[in-house]
Parts: C-alpha cells; structure tokens; sequence
C-alpha cells in the first residue's frame, strides 16, 4: 500500500486532465490486482471477488465519475485555449 501512494503521489500541483490518468492508472492497477491475484492462488481475506454485485456497482460508479472528471478536464483544457486565443488577439 505505500509502495502505491509512493508511486501515485504527485510531487506538484497538477491539472485536471493529468489527475483524471493518475486517477485511472490506480483504478485499473487495484482491478488488476483484484482480478489476476485469485488466478495465481492468491486469496481475499475479506472476500473480495469480481463476481460479487457491490464490486460490479463499485466499478460501474467509478467509471461513471471518471468520465465526468475527464469532461471537465477537456473542458477546461478548452477553456485555457481559448483565453490564450483572446490574450494573443489583444496582444495584436
């Protein structure tokens, strides 16, 4: 687990869209652990398997808010341009 926030923890304040990758390389790393561990005989102590209903719901969930981070981003991503496009305009 300190490994993971090691690896995931951003040194400097990052945009949006840079969080919304961070966020995502975590959630398929868990999913991948959660899926590929039973395959070579490991165990969950708490029970934990893809099969069971609340980690469909979980997973569904969050593939619901990373794709409403991932709006706002390119959102936000468009509105920089567009203040940079103004900015160079005045500039003129």
């Amino acid at each position: 687990m300190i490994a993971l926030i090691v690896c995931f923890y951003p040194e400097k304040k990052i945009s949006l869209i840079q969080n919304f990758w961070m966020q995502l390389r975590v959630i398929v790393f868990i999913l991948a652990l959660i899926v590929l561990m039973p395959m070579f005989g490991g165990q969950s102590a708490v029970g934990l398997k893809p099969t069971e209903p609340i980690f469909i719901i979980v997973l569904i969930v969050s593939v619901f808010q990373l794709r409403m981070q991932y709006k706002r981003a390119k959102q936000q991503v468009a509105r920089e341009k567009e203040i940079e496009e103004q900015l160079k305009k005045t500039k003129k």
